[in-house]
């Protein structure tokens, strides 16, 4: 069975290589300790986080644009990703009466056909607060199960450094300077090693249709 996500892994491996690419010239500077090394770590850091949420996204467009080729209707699907579905619709349609009417007697093939950027106009799924434990909470709304994370710790530490960042709680200087280069090598590893496994969770379901 060939890759039905192949696209997601590309861009997953592409944004690995950027990272790595900064960690080596961290590495080559590495017993300077100036400032430049400390912006270094912090822009490191938001690459990583960068690197989950875009992932992410990718994972459920791709997801979409795919359920929608294998053209499924909403009976195959999980419950939860049913009910996801229609609440979408609610959202969309309002207290629009004609159009609930519309919704109840419509065909459920029909209903099934969103991509994922019409479904995050009315359900935004995540926004700057991507970890392991919010992960795994999106993918039960597909009826996708993620295995626990044994690093969960690690994928919390990057997007709190990072909205710290984001929100002006903290300098490029500051954000990082107690990450050693051998933590932030760890923290990489785990982040890949974790975006991995959910673009292999995904992709194992969408092979299920």
């Amino acid at each position: 069975m060939g890759s039905e996500l192949i696209a997601v892994k590309n861009e997953l491996n592409n944004r690995l290589k950027d990272i790595n690419t900064m960690l080596q010239i961290l590495e080559d500077g590495e017993n300077k300790k100036n400032s430049r090394q400390l912006l270094l770590k912090s822009s490191i850091l938001l690459m990583l986080y960068n690197m989950v949420e875009g992932t992410m996204s990718s994972l459920l467009t791709e997801m979409f644009d795919k359920l929608r080729e294998k053209k499924i209707t909403i009976d195959q699907l999980p419950k939860a990703f049913e009910k996801l579905i229609y609440k979408y619709h609610l959202e969309k349609i309002g207290n629009k009466e004609q159009e609930l009417k519309r919704l109840c007697e419509s065909d459920k093939e029909t209903i099934c056909d969103i991509t994922y950027m019409e479904l995050n106009q009315y359900l935004k799924l995540f926004s700057g607060n991507l970890d392991a434990r919010k992960m795994k909470e999106i993918s039960k709304n597909f009826g996708i199960n993620i295995p626990e994370e044994s690093n969960a710790g690690k994928l919390l530490m990057v997007k709190n450094r990072r909205n710290s960042l984001a929100h002006g709680e903290t300098t490029f200087t500051n954000a990082a300077q107690d990450i050693t280069v051998k933590e932030l090598k760890e923290m990489i590893d785990s982040v890949y090693s974790y975006m991995s496994r959910i673009v292999n969770e995904y992709e194992k379901f969408v092979n299920r249709f």
